[in-house]
């Protein structure tokens, strides 16, 4: 994977790269089913579509296997939830278990 080599865990890799904790938190809001282009994964998640543009935060979402990127010729690129993720089902439990920490 290509991304920040000096990040020396999977917590830093997600710090050091710009939106990308944004970016996951947005995705874990969208059914297995959507289809989303970067300029609605970029409103979904509020950040400015040339910030998008402008880093690799979707491509290591792609490369992690998060997302699934659709590149159909003539078309837009696309991306949806990749729902074999193991970085996005780890995700989910990680946010189901801070908020159920935060309850107590």
């Amino acid at each position: 994977m290509q991304g920040d080599s000096t990040a020396e865990t999977g917590w830093s890799f997600v710090a050091d790269n710009d939106e990308l904790a944004t970016i996951i938190s947005t995705v874990l809001t969208l059914d297995e089913d959507d289809i989303v282009s970067r300029s609605e994964l970029a409103s979904n998640a509020d950040i400015a579509l040339k910030t998008l543009h402008l880093s690799d935060d979707i491509e290591h979402l792609v490369e992690l296997g998060v997302l699934e990127k659709h590149d159909a010729e003539g078309e837009e690129v696309s991306f949806s939830v990749n729902p074999d993720s193991e970085v996005l089902r780890t995700a989910r439990e990680f946010g189901d278990a801070v908020e159920a920490a935060r309850s107590e």
